[in-house]
This record gives C-alpha cells, structure tokens and sequence, in this order.
C-alpha cells in the first residue's frame, strides 16, 4: 500500500481553498459594504477592499484566523479519507495553498515582504499537518477503546 492517498490529498487541498474562499465571503461582504458607506468609488472598490484587508489588524486576523481554521480542515479531511499515514497525507492537503503561495511570491501578485510569504508559506503546512494527526489521534482513542 503506498503512504500517499492521492484522491484523499486533492480533496483535502480542495477542502482548503474552497472553504477559505466561503468562508471568507461574509467578510469581504462587511468590508464591501463598509467601504461603499464610506463613499469608496466603485472603479477603486476592489483596491481598497485589498487595502483593507491587508491594513485594518481586525479583518487581517479574521482572514488569517479563517485560513488557518480550513488548513486545518482541510488536512483533517485529508487524513480522514486516507485512512492511513494520516500526518502525512494531511500535511500534502496543503499542495494548493503552497502552490499559490508559491506563485503569488514569485510573481509579484502580493506586495508581502519575502519573511511574511515564508511564515504563511510553513503555516498551512503545519495546520495541515496538525489536523491530520488530530484524526491520527482520533483513530488511536477508538483502537484502544475497541480493544
């Protein structure tokens, strides 16, 4: 049996970005709204939502704290669907979130400072990672309650 379930990595890594991406749509929505009371034009609507997000401490903590909660998740499902070498195939759920940090570093995409792309760039992983083992853990408790 090979250690790396590729259906159950995808759809971890699917989990991941497409839970961050709802999720992340009632706040983006208050900012909008926030912005569009503010008298923001439309034409610049979409910069200072960025602007926003990036700048005000409160909605770049709720955006981090969302992306780290379906890393999370989305290693867990990762692991859970694998049923087996569960840290590991949790931890390759974050191929995508790398990938596009990846590619977002190198393409001039973000205006983040190299520092802070790496510390996001070994986050996922290690959110990741973590919930794969909580389902490792998981596994355990019920082996020993069974046994």
């Amino acid at each position: 049996m090979s250690k790396v379930s590729i259906k159950a990595v995808i759809i971890g890594g699917i989990t991941d970005i497409a839970s961050t991406n709802i999720l992340q749509i009632p706040l983006v929505v208050y900012i909008a709204f926030d912005l569009i009371k503010s008298d923001v034009a439309d034409d610049q609507l979409s910069t200072a939502l960025l602007a926003a997000m990036k700048d005000n401490p409160l909605y770049f903590t709720l955006g981090l704290a969302v992306g780290s909660f379906c890393s999370f998740l989305g290693g867990y499902v990762s692991a859970k669907i694998a049923k087996h070498n569960e840290m590991l195939n949790g931890t390759l759920a974050s191929f995508l979130c790398v990938g596009i940090g990846l590619y977002s570093m190198f393409s001039g995409a973000s205006h983040l400072p190299w520092w802070q792309h790496l510390f996001y760039l070994s986050l996922s992983p290690a959110l990741a990672c973590f919930g794969g083992y909580l389902r490792y853990a998981q596994v355990n408790k019920l082996k020993k309650a069974t046994q």
